[in-house]
């Protein structure tokens, strides 16, 4: 898996909002959205939780997902300097 500065912010994001995100909650263009979505489904990283009274699709992390996230939280600290 490529961790590039689209896919960490995201995964950051997520960890933001309390480990899930539907689309309403993040800030994606709706095709960057499902297409991020998928490639960190396919790699373990988050899982389907159900779905909004929208109908909107809820994720959340795996634990590898979760240990990524503080990973990469951590990672942003020390490179900011806090």
């Amino acid at each position: 898996m490529i961790l590039s500065n689209k896919v960490i912010n995201f995964i950051i994001g997520i960890h933001l909002n309390g480990g899930t995100v539907t689309k309403k909650t993040q800030y994606l263009h709706a095709i960057q959205y499902y297409t991020m979505c998928w490639h960190l489904r396919d790699n373990g990283i988050i899982r389907e939780k159900g779905l909004t009274k929208d109908n909107q699709k809820i994720w959340e992390f795996t634990e590898k997902g979760k240990k990524l996230a503080d990973l990469l939280v951590e990672v942003k600290r020390v490179l900011n300097g806090e």
